[in-house]
């Protein structure tokens, strides 16, 4: 690897050949370390630029009856259609968000760190750190929960309004808003 962590190729030919050695107190865990390696590594691709070949489209070919006859068959895309019933999905929908587990209150924890970066990467330590806070309704601003629950379930907002209201959960979006939002669209994308 080189000194920014960056997989070099010399590592991969290694790792293809089979031929990775490690010290001998890490001679146990050698297996363990091979299929990391190989994860973070990816494929050894190494193409020689002189044997690269410029390859001529053959005219003739493409206007030929036969390639003509194929290609008119296999041109056009295929379409299907698709057929919901709205009713259903939006009580569907309403349902799993219903039946969904309690939310609990917006809680902040505050902790401080000194960092220290260096060659070997980022490193942290922690310095301070405070017990949760729980934070009151009053005290959130609230996001625009439509264009949120939209953009992630491609729903329309007359749908989404019925799903939230059918739910009877719309409380649990002033006391944690990020929490109900992940766990609406988590509900609706499943349903």
């Amino acid at each position: 690897m080189d000194a920014k962590g960056r997989v070099q190729d010399q590592l991969r030919k290694v790792l293809k050949d089979d031929t990775l050695q490690l010290p001998e107190p890490f001679q146990a865990q050698l297996q363990q370390v091979k299929e990391v390696l190989r994860k973070l590594a990816g494929k050894l691709d190494v193409k020689n630029a002189d044997e690269r070949r410029t390859i001529r489209t053959r005219e003739a070919v493409l206007h030929s009856e036969e390639f003509q006859a194929l290609w008119n068959r296999i041109k056009h895309k295929t379409t299907y259609r698709v057929q919901f019933d709205n009713e259903k999905l939006v009580t569907d929908c309403a349902s799993a968000i219903g039946q969904c587990p309690p939310i609990t209150k917006t809680r902040v924890q505050i902790r401080k760190a000194d960092l220290a970066i260096g060659r070997g990467g980022v490193s942290a330590d922690e310095t301070i750190s405070a017990a949760p806070i729980t934070i009151e309704e009053t005290d959130i601003e609230l996001p625009d929960l439509l264009t949120d629950l939209q953009d992630k379930t491609q729903l329309t907002r007359r749908s989404l309004v019925r799903i939230l209201t059918e739910s009877n959960r719309l409380d649990d979006f002033k006391r944690n808003p990020q929490q109900f939002v992940e766990l609406a669209t988590e509900s609706i994308n499943r349903t």
